[in-house]
C-alpha cells in the first residue's frame, strides 16, 4: 500500500497557525507526531508572519511560493503525512470546497471556545523539535 505512505520525498513546506490558539497548538502537536521525519513540516505562528489581519485560518506556504488555507490546507497536510490520513483527504475532497471552507470557517469561529488559550506563541517543546519552528 505504497500510496498510504508519507510523503518523504519533498522540500520542507510551512504551517502557519494562530499562536494564541489552543486547538491551532492541539493541531500542530498531532502534525508533529505524524510528521517526525527531518524533511517534516515547519511550523510559525501566524502572529509572526502578519501585522495585523484574520488569523482564522491555516495557511501551508509551499516550497514553490503558493499559499493554501482554510480546509484544502488541512486536507494537504493530511495527505502528505500518509496512512489512514491520507485516505481522509481524498475522501475530503470529494466535499466542493465552498462547504468545506463553510465548515472550517464555523469550526475556526468557536475554536477559541473549545480549547483553552495556550500560554505562549508555540507549544512547548524537546529540543530535537525546536528547529521545525520558525520565530522571527
Amino acid at each position: 500500500m505504497k500510496w498510504l505512505a508519507a510523503d518523504n520525498d519533498r522540500k520542507r513546506e510551512t504551517i502557519l497557525y494562530d499562536g494564541d490558539c489552543g486547538m491551532c497548538h492541539f493541531w500542530v502537536k498531532v502534525v508533529l507526531k505524524l510528521d517526525p521525519g527531518p524533511e517534516g513540516f515547519l511550523f510559525s505562528p501566524l502572529q509572526n508572519q502578519v501585522d495585523s489581519g484574520d488569523l482564522s485560518s491555516i495557511l501551508v506556504k509551499r516550497v514553490d511560493g503558493t499559499v493554501i488555507d482554510r480546509s484544502r490546507a488541512i486536507l494537504h497536510i493530511l495527505n502528505r503525512v500518509g496512512g489512514i490520513w491520507r485516505l481522509i483527504s481524498y475522501i475530503g475532497r470529494v466535499c466542493p470546497r465552498p462547504l468545506a471552507d463553510l465548515i472550517y470557517r464555523g469550526i475556526a469561529r468557536i475554536r477559541h471556545n473549545l480549547f483553552s488559550k495556550p500560554k505562549g506563541l508555540c507549544p512547548i517543546l524537546p529540543p530535537e523539535l525546536r528547529e521545525r519552528f520558525i520565530l522571527d
